[in-house]
């Protein structure tokens, strides 16, 4: 009898071993790009304005991670709510280190990451984040493009965004008449700015298995 449950005890734990499912857990980190002594500026929304592109170039080397980038952040300096009726972000990567006026990106070979409408920011100083509707996969080995257009039937001066200096990292055109500006397909009017918003991402940067220990059935 002792040798029949031996032989049962060992066939059960065999069995909720094969067949018993592995949980992963999904490891998501932090990676903070622009950082610190800054100037502070309507970049990355140009609400100053009532129309926007603002397309900006994080290297490689600053986020130093590849993987699955959920989120992007950018810091509220100065709060003060600010109602965009239509608000896009795009992503993609490139092997340029610097932007110029002649390399503006359009949407070919980008990928649409958020579109939102009727969307308020700038309500709180912080890390402001807009969670991506469809996430994208960064490799890690390029420049990452992240190109935000806005457009509002208002203006705001109040609202400010951190900014740190960075010379041929950002792209910018604002207008408040004519709505092309905030078209990333227009190609246009683009001139290059002196500093680029600060920018926070969460980037899923690997599954992991979680270990698991089965429990022994008693004898």
């Amino acid at each position: 009898m002792q040798q029949r449950n031996f032989f049962l005890t060992l066939l059960m734990a065999t069995v909720m071993m094969v067949f018993s499912p592995q949980i992963t857990r999904a490891v998501v980190e932090t990676v903070t790009v622009g950082e610190g002594p800054s100037a502070s500026s309507d970049i990355p929304y140009g609400n100053y304005f009532r129309y926007s592109t603002a397309q900006m170039l994080y290297t490689a080397d600053e986020i130093g991670k590849k993987g699955i980038i959920q989120s992007i952040a950018f810091y509220v300096r100065y709060a003060r709510e600010f109602d965009c009726y239509e608000l896009k972000i795009y992503m993609g990567e490139t092997d340029l280190t610097q932007l110029s006026t002649s390399d503006a990106f359009t949407s070919k070979g980008l990928q649409l990451v958020y579109s939102g409408t009727d969307v308020t920011i700038g309500s709180a100083s912080g890390w402001e984040t807009m969670t991506l509707s469809t996430p994208f996969d960064y490799s890690g080995e390029k420049s990452l493009v992240v190109v935000v257009c806005h457009k509002s039937s208002s203006k705001n001066s109040s609202l400010r965004y951190e900014c740190g200096s960075s010379n041929g990292k950002c792209l910018y055109r604002v207008d408040s008449n004519f709505s092309y500006y905030a078209d990333i397909d227009e190609r246009g009017s683009y001139y290059a700015n002196t500093i680029r918003a600060a920018a926070q991402f969460q980037i899923k940067t690997s599954d992991h298995v979680l270990e698991h220990h089965e429990a022994v059935a008693p004898t």
